[in-house]
C-alpha cells in the first residue's frame, strides 16, 4: 500500500457505520491498495467538520490549524487501536499503548464538559445540550464521549471489523451474520470468489482432443 498521508478527496469517504466516533475512525481507509486519510489536512478536517457539524454542535467552518489536525487525528488514531482491540479481543490486559490511548480520549472527553438544559414553553419542552469551550474544544469532546460510550457500552459487543481484505473500516451492527461494512465489499469479496472458483474449475477441465481413441 501508498503512504497513509495519501488523501482521500473530499466527499469520497466510505459509507456511513453508524455512531459518530465510528465514523470518525473511518477517516482512516483504504481502497485498491492506496490508504487514504480524509481529515490529515485542515481543508479536509473543516471539510468533514462540515459534514457533521449538527451532530458535534458546530454553528460554522472554522479555521483549521496543522497543530489542531494532529489533535483531531491522534483521537482518531486512538479510536481505531481501541475498536481494534475490541474487535480482536485483544483486552485481556492492558498493556501501555492501550493505557495512553484510554487517557487520550478520557482528556478529550473532559475537554469540554456537556450537560442537559430544558427549552420550549408551553409544555412543549426538549432537551438541549449546552457545553463548555470553544467550538473545536466541543467537537472533539463529543467524538471522545461518543468513543467511550460505543466502546464501553452495549454497542461494543457489536463492533465488527470489515472481513473484506484491504478494508480497515469499522462498523457496528445488529445482524450476527453480517462481514461487510457496506454492500461494495461484500460484493467485491463475493465477485473474487466467483472469480476463483471459475478459474479452478477451468483449469481442471482436460484441454478439448486431449481423451485416446481406443
Amino acid at each position: 500500500m501508498t503512504s497513509p498521508t495519501e488523501q482521500r478527496p473530499v466527499g469520497g469517504e466510505p459509507a456511513r457505520a453508524g455512531p459518530l466516533a465510528i465514523e470518525f475512525a473511518n477517516t482512516f481507509s483504504a481502497a485498491r491498495g492506496h490508504v487514504y486519510d480524509a481529515v490529515g489536512r485542515p481543508e479536509l478536517l473543516v471539510a468533514w467538520l462540515a459534514s457533521h457539524a449538527d451532530e458535534l454542535g458546530l454553528d460554522g467552518a472554522a479555521p483549521i490549524t496543522e497543530t489542531e489536525v494532529r489533535v483531531f487525528v491522534a483521537l482518531r488514531d486512538a479510536i481505531r487501536s481501541l475498536c481494534r482491540a475490541v474487535v480482536e479481543a485483544n483486552l485481556r490486559e492492558v498493556d501501555q499503548s492501550e493505557a495512553d490511548e484510554m487517557a487520550l480520549l478520557n482528556r478529550a472527553a473532559a475537554g469540554a464538559p456537556r450537560w442537559p438544559t430544558l427549552a420550549g414553553a408551553g409544555g412543549h419542552y426538549r432537551v438541549v445540550e449546552r457545553a463548555d469551550g470553544d467550538g473545536l474544544s466541543r467537537a472533539l469532546a463529543t467524538l471522545a464521549q461518543n468513543a467511550i460510550a460505543v466502546l464501553g457500552g452495549q454497542q461494543r459487543d457489536h463492533l465488527r471489523g470489515c472481513r473484506a481484505p484491504g478494508c480497515l473500516q469499522f462498523f457496528v451492527t445488529d445482524q450476527a451474520r453480517r462481514q461487510w461494512c457496506c454492500a461494495a465489499c461484500g460484493n467485491r469479496v463475493r465477485a473474487s470468489r466467483h472469480y476463483r472458483r471459475h478459474r479452478k474449475a477451468s483449469s481442471g477441465a482436460a484441454p478439448a482432443g486431449s481423451g485416446h481413441s481406443r
